[in-house]
């Protein structure tokens, strides 16, 4: 019996919280505040971040659909998992058919024809306000050196990472208002708190958004509900395809998810290192031209989110010419944690964790190769 799209449909209305919950962890905040209010209320874009861009329609038990102010609309929980895992539509409809336990005898399911995304609306204000906000926000923030910025060197010690110069892409502010939405779907203020502030670039490196990290003073995360947030971007910017360049690559370049990852891999390997935040924003990072060789280290993570990105980005980078490899920490995951990335190896064994056997190896390969290439053969030799 063929299993056609709309039986797959039906079949999930009704059923999208668990689906979602299911097929894409990085809903959750989402689906929380959804069921904790009653009612569907905006929260952090599960692919670019911020505050209050997403929110889920007020039937997505029924539909699982949602809408982001910067990203579009999606009308039912098919289009959700299609943006947020960066899946085909086709990937989708198959992950909610295996979820929900129904079977094709007819082979693969052919998808359906393709959608247009609703246009999301301009608010030119918010824009106005956001872009403010923004520039203030890195304005108020002190370099790593300033004695003031202790709280931040502490952090980053208690995370294992003693750096003998802060990259000039993190800086510190002393007292950063800390924002969250209560029952009655009304921003209040927590708090202020230290923090480290990181700035996120698009692809041609001009700036798209802040990344915050709340602290206390003595250094460790602040006791609040989200301590690492992205704040969130005017209409006319995008970090799709954008990271956190900590480090300045010439032909080769490491790329992580997270800034103290990335900072591990920089310090374990001296390869310039950029952060690309989350495993979405890993699979759509965009590389300078100028880029030869890519490392990718990639989390372990317990929904494989971590390795798709990865193994997303080097087909791409292949494509393109690049020689690339992705390293992926040894397991097992503790049974206490989500996953196991390069910070953790950094911490438990040092640099003698890393690969660098390999990563000599193919210094040495590609140093021998530029040698070559510089080498004339003997029949395009003029005489002497």
């Amino acid at each position: 019996m063929k299993l056609e799209f709309s039986t797959i449909r039906h079949a999930a209305n009704g059923h999208w919280a668990g689906i979602l919950r299911a097929l894409a962890p990085s809903l959750d905040e989402a689906l929380d505040a959804a069921s904790r209010a009653g009612r569907p209320r905006h929260v952090g874009c599960p692919v670019h971040g911020g505050n209050d861009g997403f929110r889920f329609f007020t039937d997505y038990e029924q539909t699982g659909g949602g809408i982001c102010n910067s990203c579009g609309a999606y009308k039912n929980g098919f289009d959700v998992l299609e943006w947020v895992n960066q899946w085909s539509i086709k990937q989708a409809f198959e992950a909610v058919a295996d979820h929900l336990g129904l079977e094709s005898s007819d082979g693969p399911i052919e998808p359906p024809p393709p959608r247009t995304p609703a246009a999301p609306e301009i608010d030119a204000e918010q824009d106005k306000r956001r872009l403010h906000l923004l520039r203030s926000t890195w304005g108020q923030t002190l370099a790593a050196d300033d004695p003031r910025a202790a709280p931040m060197l502490r952090y980053l010690v208690q995370r294992g990472l003693t750096l003998s110069g802060v990259p000039d892409v993190l800086r510190f502010h002393p007292k950063l208002p800390y924002y969250e939405t209560n029952d009655d779907d009304r921003v209040v203020l927590r708090g202020e708190y230290p923090a480290m502030v990181a700035m996120a670039v698009t692809p041609d490196d001009q700036p798209a958004t802040l990344h915050r990290t709340y602290l206390t003073e003595d250094g460790v995360k602040a006791d609040v509900p989200k301590p690492k947030k992205l704040m969130s971007m005017p209409s006319d910017r995008e970090l799709s395809g954008g990271s956190i360049p900590l480090g300045k690559p010439g032909t080769t370049l490491s790329v992580a998810e997270g800034i103290e990852t990335a900072l591990a891999v920089m310090l374990a390997t001296s390869i310039p290192a950029w952060a690309t935040i989350s495993s979405t924003l890993m699979a759509k990072l965009v590389l300078p031209e100028r880029i030869e060789t890519l490392f990718i280290w990639s989390d372990l993570d317990r929904g494989h989110a971590g390795q798709n990105a990865a193994q997303e980005l080097a087909e791409r980078a292949l494509s393109q010419g690049v020689d690339v490899h992705v390293f992926l920490p040894d397991g097992p995951i503790p049974i206490e944690a989500k996953s196991r990335d390069w910070l953790d190896v950094f911490n438990q064994e040092g640099h003698t964790g890393f690969p660098h056997r390999k990563l000599r190896h193919l210094a040495m390969a590609k140093k021998q190769a530029h040698q070559n290439s510089h080498v004339m053969p003997p029949h395009d030799r003029k005489a002497g």
